[in-house]
């Protein structure tokens, strides 16, 4: 959703009322980063529990997934990607998780090849 006049220092209650949303849903976040965090940590995953990505995740959530992974005993998996993609199914049969209980994909909108 976007809103043109809410910023971090303003009202969160005045934004509500130009954007159709209840002021206590609206969180102010420092980067999508963060954001993606809050999110990942809301998520119950359990021992057993699989999270699916590409190499191609940008550093810091590759991070975060690796580290609540851990702390929680679910999977972490990071797909390769071959490149160029030649096609939208190719990126799905590389992230698609064949078995297991897969409870979070994860692609970033910048990504990077980072050394294994």
């Amino acid at each position: 959703m976007r809103c043109s006049s809410a910023t971090s220092s303003g009202s969160s209650s005045s934004s509500g009322s130009r954007c159709s949303f209840s002021p206590v849903d609206l969180v102010f976040i420092p980067n999508a980063t963060a954001g993606v965090n809050v999110a990942a940590r809301a998520l119950a995953l359990e021992a057993g529990d699989g999270v699916v990505s590409t190499d191609l995740e940008c550093g810091a959530l590759d991070l975060m997934w690796e580290l609540l992974c851990g702390e929680r005993g679910a999977l972490y998996v990071r797909a390769p990607v071959r490149l160029p993609v030649e096609s939208a199914e190719e990126i799905v049969d590389t992230i698609w998780l064949k078995s297991g209980r897969v409870r979070a994909r994860s692609s970033s909108a910048i990504t990077c090849r980072r050394p294994h």
